[in-house]
């Protein structure tokens, strides 16, 4: 996120650190970490936000769907006709298969297609075995995989067409405001909190920590809609990383028992074939009380043979953030924000979890870019960041001073003050107004993602 002020004469510290396309790290360690998911989908947007001016705000990103047959799972035992098989699958739309493909099942028998329509084909054999029989070959719930098309030695045919419809993946840009007021004395004279002296320009950092705060828990937890609101009007509300998982059916359980290692290596399980590449790059945003019950399950199986020499003694370090499981490399992020007991205070009732519920949650987040069919042809970010915007413009924050019958000034002076009594105030008020607007949102491509949460 960036915001830039837009009056000459208020030159804001804090407003300086916003001025970046890498919000986040600007923000990062002005409280508690909490901007450090921000970070990390700055980073694998290149510091970059994609500017869109639909009327509603929405941003459509096109993906590219596997262009290939999918596996399918057989109804029932196949007919024999003669030393043929007639095969149902489970889904009767299913038209992926085409003559002159050869197909295994997961008993490694093998036949080739001779007729295809939606939810069935017609296989021969092929060699292993020479003979097909219902009740022994491609039986009911067994996978049948395509292999590779055989064709024939000599004057061959070519194929039907296999197009699969692009997939189209929309979100929402939802306006997010705060507001921080200062006052011509507040201003002046400062004033005692606890007894502790509390600057005016106090008011302006903790705005804006609220509303990256707002801005980190609207990308995990916002949900996606439009409504026509007693307040305001239209209102747009936005998919946040959770929903997004959830809706475009990636792996989620909602657990009522503590988590397992078995429960959580077949989540990485899940996450790691489901786009299988050589190389898996996985990042884990979850809880301390997550982290704590992962780290239990590999206790035996890690024995640290050197230690850090320091001025003091020995620095030993019991917390391994990169772990390589099954051939899965695998970063955990410790996400502050889900350890707030403050602002998410809820305990879990589940038998053997400790801390609240959010700090047991585990989000996994693919961070491999995926391929697009949109105008650009090109490989987009996972968790892509967008903004509402007709001139291209960088910033997805706009950030303004109003004054009143006193403006900000750049030191505690109440000025600037009126000459003559002729000079034009914005408003009435006796002080000055702060506002950040932004209109944004992310973007995310979550089928092979995962979370797992508690249920209670």
């Amino acid at each position: 996120m960036s915001a830039t002020s837009q009056n000459p004469q208020f030159y804001s510290l804090y407003a300086t650190l916003f001025n970046y396309n890498e919000w986040g790290s600007a923000v990062y360690d002005l409280d508690r970490d909490w901007g450090q998911v921000i970070k990390f989908i700055e980073q694998i947007n290149g510091g970059r936000s994609r500017a869109v001016s639909s009327p509603d705000g929405i941003y459509r990103k096109v993906t590219k769907p596997r262009q290939e047959v999918v596996a399918q799972t057989v109804a029932a035992n196949g007919t024999q006709v003669g030393t043929n098989l007639i095969l149902t699958f489970i889904d009767p739309t299913y038209t992926g298969f085409r003559v002159k493909d050869t197909v295994m099942d997961d008993k490694y028998n093998y036949g080739r297609v001779v007729a295809a329509s939606a939810g069935t084909i017609t296989i021969e054999p092929f060699f292993v075995p020479t003979v097909l029989t219902a009740a022994s070959h491609f039986v009911a719930s067994c996978f049948v995989m395509k292999i590779v098309d055989v064709s024939g030695n000599f004057n061959s045919l070519g194929k039907t067409n296999l197009y699969k419809q692009k997939t189209i993946i929309d979100n929402y840009a939802s306006v997010q405001r705060d507001t921080a007021q200062i006052a011509r004395r507040e201003k002046f004279n400062t004033y005692m909190h606890n007894g502790i002296a509390y600057y005016w320009s106090e008011n302006e950092r903790e705005m804006m920590t609220r509303f990256y705060k707002d801005y980190v828990t609207k990308c995990l937890f916002s949900v996606k809609g439009t409504d026509v609101s007693p307040v305001e009007g239209a209102i747009n509300g936005t998919e946040g990383i959770r929903e997004a998982i959830i809706n475009q059916g990636g792996w989620y359980v909602s657990s009522t028992a503590a988590l397992t290692q078995a429960v959580w290596e077949d989540m990485i399980n899940y996450t790691s074939t489901s786009y299988a590449r050589t190389y898996q790059d996985k990042v884990f945003l979850m809880g301390r009380s997550a982290w704590q019950a992962i780290s239990a399950f590999y206790v035996n199986n890690i024995n640290f043979t050197v230690s850090q020499r320091t001025a003091g003694g020995q620095d030993l370090n019991f917390d391994v953030k990169t772990v390589t499981i099954a051939g899965v490399t695998a970063t955990v992020m410790i996400a502050e924000f889900l350890n707030d007991n403050v602002k998410f205070p809820a305990i879990s009732n589940v038998p053997g979890v400790f801390g609240t519920k959010l700090s047991n949650s585990i989000f996994m987040i693919d961070a491999a870019a995926i391929p697009s069919d949109g105008p650009e042809m090109a490989m987009l970010p996972s968790i892509e960041k967008f903004h509402f915007a007709n001139d291209d413009r960088a910033e997805e924050t706009i950030y303004k001073m109003i004054g009143g019958m006193t403006g900000g000034g750049p030191g505690n002076d109440t000025g600037p003050s009126v000459y003559n009594n002729f000079q034009l105030s914005s408003t009435s008020v006796d002080g000055v107004s702060l506002e950040m607007l932004g209109d944004n949102g992310i973007s995310c491509v979550a089928d092979n993602w995962a979370l797992w949460e508690l249920a209670d």
